[in-house]
């Protein structure tokens, strides 16, 4: 437990100085090495922060959260930056939001610089200079970045794992369910989940809105293909076509969302209704505290009536504390497939049209 008042760790749900309630999770830090060229995920109390666990040198701080840049994506800013293509090839690349780091140095992308930005042009460019992109140096790189955050890996595989054994208590295996999107989160929550109870026959639940990315389509086909013991049941909505409702209400916006129960709760329910009818399953879910001020309200194992949108579910969320960086760290050094659209820049893989998607998100959907 961690007070944010007196920053201390404790065991106790109230700090035993100022009294105030506690969180679950210590809170994390990106610093920079910049002989090793790669990010560190430090802990705020641990006693060697701001220390390289690899060479020992002095780190800096970086960030609060942090993602790779994979090739793709790299093209991609070197064409909006103006910059020769592959110019930052053997580069160490990250990035938070629209904020980029080479090789621990800071550039920020504005929003107008996404809007007014030519697609078809840049298109066109990244269509002529792909043939000649490298994941050679990308890779170096990443290897790098696992084994100077080892030790961070090894603790979120092991919470994740007593996390899970704990909320499996009580439930048989057959009511177990993977929540599935074909994003990195829950992709994590599904490779963590069977690996802990050592079991590739979980039901997963992939909620097919019709909005998906077509790469998302791609990679659950590849999902199902690489799971073949998986019971793998999609969720669609086939009596209503999105397109048509939109014509009757209106499209979605961020404070009238009818688009998800219409499109993702009704139609998992009605799956879950089918399966288990009235029996109480357990369902894992790839939400996150970080991903939104919302999300950092949930409890990390649900289920309360009124909080839980299909009531006879309980949800547990395995990465619950764990941020864009740690979750990249295990799909990397688990060596796990994920979605190719994150490849391409994309931070999040939800619905292409989601009318919470930001100005950069847009801008990637008018090129890809």
């Amino acid at each position: 437990m961690w007070c944010k008042t007196c920053n201390i760790e404790t065991n106790d749900t109230t700090c035993p100085i100022c009294g105030a309630v506690t969180v679950e999770d210590i809170p994390t830090e990106i610093y920079w090495c910049s002989h090793c060229q790669t990010p560190i995920i430090q802990e705020e109390n641990q006693a060697d922060k701001g220390i390289c666990p690899l060479c020992g040198q002095p780190t800096k701080y970086m960030a609060k959260d942090l993602r790779p840049v994979f090739p793709e994506e790299r093209l991609l800013i070197e064409i909006l930056l103006n910059k020769k293509p592959h110019q930052h090839v053997e580069d160490s690349v990250w990035a938070a939001d629209s904020r980029y780091y080479i090789n621990g140095k800071a550039i920020s992308l504005s929003s107008k610089l996404f809007q007014d930005a030519d697609a078809d042009s840049i298109s066109q460019l990244l269509n002529t200079h792909k043939p000649n992109n490298s994941y050679v140096f990308f890779d170096r790189h990443i290897e790098t970045f696992i084994k100077a955050n080892s030790a961070r890996l090894h603790y979120i595989k092991d919470e994740a794992n007593d996390f899970i054994h704990r909320a499996a208590e009580g439930f048989d295996e057959e009511h177990i369910v993977l929540s599935f999107s074909g994003g990195k989160d829950s992709t994590a929550t599904a490779d963590v989940v069977i690996k802990s109870l050592g079991n590739p026959s979980l039901v997963h639940i992939f909620g097919n809105t019709t909005l998906e990315f077509p790469l998302t389509y791609e990679y659950a086909d590849r999902y199902r293909e690489d799971h073949p013991l998986a019971i793998f049941k999609t969720a669609k909505n086939r009596e209503q076509n999105f397109h048509d409702v939109c014509e009757d209400i209106g499209p979605p916006a961020r404070m009238m969302r009818w688009c998800c129960s219409m499109f993702k709760t009704g139609p998992i329910t009605r799956v879950i209704n089918g399966l288990y009818r009235n029996q109480q399953i357990l369902t894992f879910y790839g939400i996150r505290k970080s991903e939104s001020v919302s999300r950092s309200k949930y409890n990390r194992i649900e289920d309360d009536a009124e909080s839980v949108k299909i009531q006879q579910q309980t949800v547990a969320s395995p990465i619950f504390f764990w941020k864009d960086i740690d979750i990249w760290l295990y799909l990397l050094a688990e060596k796990v497939d994920f979605n190719d659209a994150y490849r391409l820049g994309y931070d999040r893989v939800g619905c292409w049209c989601c009318p919470n998607n930001n100005q950069r998100a847009q801008f990637l959907s008018r090129i890809y």
